[in-house]
């Protein structure tokens, strides 16, 4: 009755105050070691986001980058070593396990969607022993 109504009087605007996301039942984490690169796979019908990297066991002193097609962002010597790291593409953010703010990173490029076939790389600039690890948390949606 909603159609037909709009049918017989005219045109409407309908807008919602909501996102239409549907998240998977299971979160797409990919885990790996510093310098093997991650590739997020390809899912048909699934939409591109702004990923959440963690970055875990970082001793003090490790430096690197990590890159996309769009940004690269670089970490010098850290200060003091830290169990998570967490680099928020949405929020354009660089933050420890404590909340704080990890001074040492930097990014340069656009802070893009990654989706099918995106591939994230990392590289360790100094060598520190056990070789740190990343997850990253796509956060990719349905419609």
């Amino acid at each position: 009755s909603f159609l037909n109504s709009l049918n017989k009087f005219g045109k409407a605007t309908i807008s919602f105050d909501c996102c239409p996301q549907r998240y998977p039942v299971t979160g797409e984490v990919l885990t790996e070691y510093f310098g093997v690169p991650v590739t997020i796979p390809t899912v048909d019908g699934i939409m591109p986001s702004y990923p959440l990297i963690i970055l875990n066991g970082f001793k003090a002193g490790t430096a690197g980058t990590i890159s996309t097609d769009d940004i690269t962002i670089t970490f010098t010597a850290l200060a003091s070593g830290k169990s998570k790291i967490y680099i928020d593409f949405e929020t354009h953010t660089f933050i420890d396990n404590n909340g704080n703010t990890v001074s040492e990173f930097s990014a340069s490029g656009k802070w893009t969607m990654l989706g099918n076939g995106d591939t994230i790389t990392t590289l360790l600039t100094t060598l520190v022993t056990p070789i740190p690890t990343y997850s990253v948390q796509t956060r990719r949606w349905y419609v």
